[in-house]
């Protein structure tokens, strides 16, 4: 460690020299209750199925899986539909002698036409499309109304969606010497008057396409086996059965019997209530993912469904170790889209989507009433203490602290670069996210010993001219999407803001929420110590049951006494915010102390400066609350599978043959369970789950 890092050693010891609580994480109501009562060693998250997480709508409803149709179905269905529309399947059905039923309004030579144009592409299928010239038909129909060429363009769109048709008058026909050579053999062409209209029919590009794949794929079979034939791995062509003989047309069997149409399948999962439905203009869906991030399966589906991240919505975001069900809404979007994506060979495997639904309203962020949680604690050190305290947890709720997970896993947290973003200081907060720790040595609250957990990989960050940017940006791993972005800003000559601001909005907010909720989760500690009743000078809200706004009120001496601890919010700092009076100067202090900014600077707009890159909006939180429907068992000696990761490994032996305890509970929404597991669990073993 550097000299740098090393000075600020006494300056941390102020935030504490732990993760948890130099993020403020101090105590718990459990050790408040019952002190005698000794922390609890165990091992959350040991795999991903051991912590699952279901969203609770705002029905009280607990998000399940629902019947989700599964990915190989779809696969065959959409590749069933890719045929249909390019129209490969119809034409190897025509193969094996499928007919099509020609409406009324057609006439005979109509048909003969269409089946003449049919048989050209089916013949393409092996020669090639140089062989499609002049492929089109001409058709008159039974009577010259706009009405029936309505409905000839209608059933060339719906039994034949790989061709398309347009109405031409005949005297612009007969101008085209092609069409005219074409028209020779037809009475009926020929004995159209001048004023007459016929529709020309012809094959799509995506229809021409697919034929030229087919062509190609069939010379190649023929040339593999001429192959064979010629270095006698095969017998002669003459003592070869005729079922052994190279095609000479295809004969791909059709089986898709048990396959439904993309209509029937769409039908299957729609489970759109339609009374009352106005336009529908958001299809709404369970996601289920496995080890997967929330905002990675976001991408997914925008980059799937070729749609702006601004289209998508969710109630709130998942853990990635975990299993987990979330309900989230797509702009605009359609089943059909929908299954077209989840068809893709980049689609994940380990994520489905069920329950769509179509809804006039879009998903906002906080539209759940909580979570629902069902985890293995695995290697539990004292069961009786565990019993004791879950139970204590149960009783007394806990303290609604951020969990670690807001302050990121690397050795800069998020919070250090709010403070640069709320400072106006952009070259600091870009140097910061790349990860120099020289800089963030420059922080009270900077705590080097997770200097190990720096993933950028570099060594010494110059001074970022684009020069510098470019050569930076050849080093960065490519995962790393943010750090990547900013230096492609830069070397192409971007100032620092123009930089930042070509980050998703969402992003510098989450450095901003951090920055905020490091102060809140110290001031909780700091109000907590002050008792466990409501004091005079307390917030708490007073808006109605239900409402998404909050109305915050003093408690007095009149009032204190009607309200509980779990009823007592505080202030995350920003635009128009409160602060209890007993609790006003610690929140200035910390803010200077640890990041060395004015509580005044907590502001979208401050007069002499420009405005913020980010709104600094502010909010409250309650301080504390509780957990409804929990429930335990034991199990010794659970079985602890192999994983085969670095971790598993590590701790597969320590964990190996000692009791376990599964727990399940529902937490309120923006409530985290690793923070609720500090009730009962040691600090380490949540650290050691979440860093």
């Amino acid at each position: 460690m550097s000299a740098a890092l090393g000075s600020v050693g006494m300056r941390r010891a102020a935030f504490g020299y732990s993760k948890s609580a130099n993020c403020g994480l101090l105590t718990c109501l459990t050790q408040m209750h019952s002190p005698h009562l000794e922390s609890v060693d165990g091992v959350i998250k040991y795999m991903a199925e051991d912590f699952i997480v279901h969203e609770i709508d705002l029905n009280g409803k607990v998000l399940e899986p629902g019947s989700s149709i599964g990915l190989d179905l779809i696969k065959a269905t959409i590749s069933q539909e890719h045929k249909r529309q390019s129209g490969i399947f119809l034409v190897l059905s025509r193969a094996q002698g499928y007919s099509i039923e020609y409406p009324e309004f057609l006439t005979k030579l109509d048909a003969t036409r269409i089946e003449a144009l049919l048989d050209k592409l089916t013949v393409a299928t092996q020669l090639g499309t140089d062989s499609l010239v002049n492929a089109f038909a001409l058709i008159v129909a039974s009577d010259q109304t706009k009405e029936i060429r309505t409905r000839v363009h209608e059933f060339i769109r719906s039994k034949l969606p790989f061709l398309t048709s347009i109405t031409r008058p005949i005297a612009n026909v007969r101008q085209d010497e092609a069409m005219v050579e074409y028209m020779g053999p037809f009475v009926d062409l020929n004995a159209l008057d001048a004023n007459s209209k016929v529709i020309m029919v012809h094959p799509l590009t995506r229809c021409i396409r697919a034929i030229a794949q087919r062509a190609i794929e069939y010379n190649r079979a023929q040339l593999d086996q001429r192959n064979r034939l010629d270095q006698g791995d095969l017998r002669d062509e003459r003592d070869l059965g005729e079922e052994q003989m190279a095609p000479t047309r295809a004969t791909t069997p059709i089986t898709l019997s048990e396959v439904p149409t993309l209509q029937e399948l769409v039908q299957m999962a729609d489970k759109t209530d339609r009374r009352g439905l106005k336009k529908g203009s958001y299809l709404h869906f369970n996601v289920t993912k496995f080890n997967r991030d929330t905002g990675d399966v976001i991408d997914l589906i925008c980059k799937s469904t070729k749609r702006s991240a601004l289209d998508m919505s969710t109630a709130g975001t998942k853990d990635k170790r975990a299993r987990t069900v979330q309900r989230m809404c797509l702009r605009r979007g359609t089943i059909e889209a929908m299954f077209e994506a989840m068809a893709s060979p980049k689609w994940f495997d380990d994520v489905e989507i069920s329950n769509f639904e179509y809804k006039d309203e879009r998903l906002r962020l906080g539209d759940l009433l909580g979570n629902f949680f069902s985890i293995v604690i695995r290697g539990v050190s004292n069961v009786k203490v565990a019993i004791e305290r879950i139970e204590r947890f149960q009783e007394h709720g806990f303290i609604n602290y951020f969990g670690l997970q807001r302050f990121g896993s690397n050795a800069i947290g998020t919070h250090l670069v709010g403070a640069a973003l709320i400072k106006r200081e952009y070259r600091e907060a870009i140097r910061l996210i790349l990860g120099d720790l020289q800089l963030a040595a420059n922080f009270n609250c900077f705590s080097p010993t997770m200097e190990i957990r720096n993933s950028h990989g570099l060594e010494e960050i110059p001074e970022l001219t684009p020069e510098n940017a470019k050569a930076l940006l050849e080093q960065m791993p490519r995962h790393l999407y943010i750090e990547r972005k900013l230096l492609y800003s830069l070397s192409r000559g971007d100032s620092y803001r123009v930089a930042l601001s070509k980050l998703p909005a969402s992003t510098l907010s989450m450095y901003v929420h951090a920055t905020q909720s490091f102060l809140f989760n110290h001031a909780t500690s700091k109000r907590i110590g002050m008792g466990l009743e409501p004091v005079i000078g307390d917030l708490v809200n007073v808006a109605p049951l239900n409402s998404r706004e909050t109305q915050v009120d003093r408690l007095t001496s009149e009032n204190v006494a009607k309200w509980t601890l779990e009823n007592v919010m505080l202030p995350l700092p920003g635009d128009s915010i409160e602060y209890p009076p007993h609790l006003y100067d610690y929140y200035k202090h910390l803010s200077l102390e640890a990041f060395g900014i004015p509580l005044e600077s907590f502001a979208t707009r401050i007069n002499g400066k420009d405005p913020s890159l980010v709104g600094i909006g502010g909010s409250y939180r309650f301080i504390a609350t509780r957990p409804w429907g929990v429930s335990f068992r034991v199990s010794e000696g659970m079985h602890a599978p192999h994983v085969n990761t670095e971790r598993c490994s590590r701790l597969r032996l320590e964990i190996q043959d000692k009791p376990s305890i599964v727990l399940e509970c529902s937490l309120p929404k923006c409530s985290y369970l690793t923070v609720a597991l500090r009730e009962v669990l040691s600090d380490e073993a949540i650290e050691a789950s979440t860093l």
